[in-house]
């Protein structure tokens, strides 16, 4: 309106702010949905207020969490069991090709006849076994066979989902502790020194805008990372327990890195 900045910047500076606006919707809306799935594990009604969330920066405590598979899990027995089913139905299908046996003995007294004892023997032979028996031999050891390979797949699936969340969970760990010691910090001495600089006339305002999204960016990354540490430890317990047995966690859960912007540009707060 001074007529001091050309009327491309003012363009600009009103599709930011129209950016900033549809950003803010979305973040709502993630909100909201986010309050929807967390009322109802509480217990609490739907129309219960939800108060800001906020933590404090800093480095949560690191306890040792075991990322090894245990000998089995609730599907891994499943399938076990499984096998023990197809074990049980061959060895049933194998004995009713063997011959059967069966001895039978009386007693009888007559009078004034003597004692009396009868013996007879009989021996089942079975009958059309190629066409009855093996088509049951060969679908046990089908079944067994196809669960123990299921066995070793999702023992394999389980090994490389618990290797990635804890790779997650590692990185997690590292990128919290390099935000909490050293980006943080710096972006924070940044900022003021760059608002120092325009409190004295020495800086503009952009550079006081540009280390301030700096700093934000950087909180925006550490509470990032706090929640892919959460939920790969969650990923790992459910693994653990087995309250998941399919490759539904380690894929879904891994997210795009979060884009890291610590430069300021600021030649005082470079300094």
């Amino acid at each position: 309106e001074a007529g001091a900045v050309p009327q491309a910047d003012m363009i600009r500076a009103m599709l930011e702010q129209a950016a900033i606006d549809h950003q803010l919707l979305l973040l709502r809306r993630q909100r909201g949905v986010a309050i929807t799935r967390l009322l109802p594990l509480l217990g609490l009604p739907s129309d219960s207020p939800v108060p800001s969330f906020g933590l404090s920066h800093e480095m949560p405590s690191e306890t040792a969490m075991d990322a090894t598979l245990p000998e089995t899990t609730p599907a891994i027995a499943e399938l076990q069991a499984e096998v023990s089913r197809a074990d049980q139905d061959l060895l049933l299908a194998r004995l009713a090709t063997k011959p059967d046996f069966n001895i039978e003995a009386s007693y009888g007294a007559r009078f004034p006849e003597t004692d009396m004892f009868s013996i007879v023997g009989r021996i089942e032979l079975p009958f059309r076994r190629s066409a009855i028996i093996e088509p049951r031999i060969r679908e046990a050891v089908a079944r067994r066979e196809a669960a123990q390979q299921q066995i070793e797949l999702l023992r394999l699936q389980l090994r490389q989902d618990l290797g990635a969340a804890a790779l997650l969970r590692e990185e997690a760990i590292e990128q919290i502790r390099l935000h909490v010691d050293k980006l943080m910090p710096i972006a924070r001495l940044g900022f003021e020194s760059s608002l120092s600089s325009y409190q004295t006339g020495k800086s503009t305002f952009d550079a006081v805008l540009d280390s301030l999204r700096t700093d934000i960016a950087l909180n925006v990354d550490y509470y990032d990372f706090l929640r892919q540490r959460l939920k790969a430890e969650v990923e790992i317990r459910a693994i653990r327990k087995g309250a998941r047995s399919g490759r539904s966690g380690a894929d879904s859960m891994s997210t795009s890195p979060p884009s890291m912007t610590p430069s300021v540009q600021s030649g005082d707060a470079r300094q």
